[in-house]
């Protein structure tokens, strides 16, 4: 009796330990090949607008897995844009993948699903960023202030923006790892996909950019 007591209590000392780890394992083979398959879907949606000069439905661009089947099947708008939620590990809509258009050009985008927040402060950073920059229209303006202290208080208002800007975002950021469960979470926390969240892929032109 002592004998099977000890070999219920390993077995659930093992049990206590495996579990986990198994999950654990788990979610990081679903981040990595959403991580892959978001990769993939920008590649090929970006390679169509290239060559054809204009978007299609997902579902007519990418053959990746894990989109939501009916807003990949609809058309994207002229001066509009398309949200596609994309599923990742048990949450349906973890991460939005969001195709927008205008006249004569487009962009793909990679945001946490549903967070319009988010996304306004991203973009809202990167034109702080490109305000900050020293030959941006914003700089010229300082440089004609008439004397150097407002210049300097011109310049500095552009770059204080840009730690407002960087501040807000990771705010928004740190709070949506918060809500995410699972492998979702997981990726929410993972570099690449954050480096890939953070970009705007523009085409136009026969070519692409980041921003």
């Amino acid at each position: 009796m002592i004998e099977l007591i000890f070999v219920i209590v390993i077995l659930g000392i093992l049990a206590a330990v495996a579990i986990p780890r198994l999950a654990a394992t788990r979610d990081d083979a679903e981040v990595a090949k959403a991580v892959t398959n978001l990769s993939t879907a920008i590649s090929e949606v970006t390679a169509y607008y290239t060559a054809q000069g204009q978007f299609a439905p997902l579902s007519a661009m990418s053959n990746v897995v894990g989109f939501n089947e009916t807003e990949a099947a609809k058309a994207i708008p002229n001066d509009g844009q398309v949200v596609i939620p994309f599923k990742v590990g048990s949450e349906s809509n973890c991460v939005d993948f969001v195709i927008s258009t205008t006249e004569g050009s487009g962009s793909v985008q990679i945001i946490d699903h549903g967070n319009n927040e988010k996304l306004a402060a991203g973009n809202a950073l990167k034109k702080a960023v490109a305000a900050a920059k020293t030959d941006s229209e914003e700089m010229k303006v300082c440089a004609k202030k008439p004397n150097t202290e407002e210049k300097t208080a011109c310049e500095k208002a552009l770059n204080d923006a840009v730690g407002a800007a960087e501040e807000r975002l990771a705010a928004i950021d740190t709070q949506l790892k918060s809500t995410a469960k699972g492998a979702c979470r997981t990726l929410m926390g993972l570099k690449s996909f954050k480096s890939m969240s953070s970009k705007l892929y523009s085409v136009g032109g026969g070519s692409v950019k980041f921003d």
